[in-house]
């Protein structure tokens, strides 16, 4: 669960264990089970703080509107088929460094080394594409699979999804399918 709700950065992951591990010992001196909910709403905090601090502090000096571009997932699925994902990435006006005269390739290959974006593809499909994991970020699997299948963005092929990194999940009230 930790790793979901992360970009898989060090300190990220520190700053969710310091904290369980804080509450475990005030809970202990108390003789107290920490409860799913209060161990939830901590790492929820957490995740807040790092967005905050972490994410959009570090990359609104490059994207200027990059909490306009994640509002726009706000209580929508996580998962989008490619044809959604590049209607939305079209119609957004992008701002910030060089981002307005990038193209839509160039774009969500942003995106993706963001850590705001991951692709899908099924586990039958994984030989074939010659992939490790059926959900690659930037943080697990690095850029490769993102350069494999860059010219799939314009075929709107069905076999590969655009996942948003489940760090926004809570934040953005976002739906996992079913």
């Amino acid at each position: 669960y930790i790793l979901r709700a992360s970009f898989w950065r060090p300190r990220e992951i520190i700053k969710y264990f310091a904290k369980l591990i804080e509450a475990s010992r005030r809970n202990k001196m108390r003789k107290e089970v920490l409860s799913d909910d209060t161990v939830k709403d901590m790492l929820y905090e957490i995740t807040e703080e790092i967005l905050e601090s972490e994410f959009f502090m570090e990359y609104e000096s490059v994207f200027f509107n990059i909490r306009d571009f994640m509002n726009i997932f706000e209580e929508t699925s996580i998962v989008f088929n490619v044809e959604k994902f590049v209607d939305i990435v079209n119609t957004f006006e992008f701002q910030g460094a060089l981002l307005e005269t990038q193209s839509l390739t160039d774009k969500i290959r942003n995106l993706y080394q963001l850590g705001i974006i991951g692709l899908y593809f099924p586990r039958n499909q994984l030989r074939k594409k010659n992939l490790h994991c059926s959900y690659n970020f930037v943080f697990n699997e690095g850029i490769e699979p993102f350069k494999k299948n860059e010219k799939r963005f314009f075929l709107h092929e069905r076999d590969m999804l655009i996942i948003l990194n489940p760090i926004f999940a809570k934040k953005l009230n976002m739906r996992y399918p079913s």
